[in-house]
């Protein structure tokens, strides 16, 4: 099953970079004119044949204008609200009996992968509802 996810998810990975490839104009890259020129200087000083240029737009997850754009974000959010006085991180444990009850017979946790992330995803949602309680007792 896992091994299925993730060739479906290569192959729709695959099929974005070649439609990002084959619409560079339908993407408006012409926009980025002075950036494809500084690079083919850059490439003539160095004595090196530069490749071809494909811009990645900010949509495509994991590339380096989103990351800056997500940064970009988040720096905003710290400049309205200030900086963050607690950083928490939540993990799952496959352990948990909400999930052991609700396997079948021989099945293991990473066989059922919608199940893990629904028990994490509650226990996520309670444990915000419980601090928003201890908020009140705090302050």
């Amino acid at each position: 099953m896992q091994q299925y996810v993730v060739d479906s998810y290569v192959k729709v990975e695959g099929n974005r970079l070649n439609f990002i490839r084959h619409n560079q104009r339908t993407l408006r890259v012409e926009l980025y004119l002075g950036l494809g020129d500084n690079i083919n200087d850059l490439a003539t000083e160095a004595g090196i044949r530069p490749g071809g240029t494909l811009i990645l737009p900010s949509s495509f997850i994991g590339s380096p204008r989103e990351m800056q754009q997500n940064l970009q974000d988040v720096m905003s959010i710290v400049r309205d609200f200030g900086k963050p006085d607690l950083f928490l991180t939540f993990t799952c444990n496959p352990k948990w009996n909400e999930i052991k009850d609700n396997l079948f017979p021989g099945q293991k946790p990473h066989d059922r992968p919608n199940l893990v992330a629904r028990v994490f995803d509650i226990m996520k949602k309670e444990l915000l509802q419980d601090m928003k309680k201890m908020v009140f007792w705090v302050v």
